[in-house]
């Protein structure tokens, strides 16, 4: 056992392959970092092209119903990561 974090992923817990997969500059771990209520202000206010948009409707669309949720039920500080 080590308290050093992994050198391959920084202590983020994901292969480099999933964190070298961004939007808007953002990886899923950064993204999960974010709180509840940033996390709606990152999905709000991305900016897709119309074929981006086309390819992500339904996930946005799930990903920006289950925060809702969370902002609802929780308190608004929590991270992503803290809520599921």
């Amino acid at each position: 056992m080590s308290d050093k974090p992994c050198p391959a992923c920084k202590g983020q817990r994901l292969k480099p392959e999933s964190l070298a997969v961004t939007v808007a500059a953002q990886n899923i771990a950064d993204v999960c970092k974010l709180s509840v209520s940033a996390a709606i202000d990152f999905f709000d206010s991305l900016e897709l092209t119309e074929r981006e948009q086309l390819i992500a409707r339904g996930v946005l669309k799930e990903i920006r119903e289950r925060l809702h949720v969370h902002d609802r039920r929780r308190p608004r500080y929590l991270t992503i990561r803290r809520c599921g």
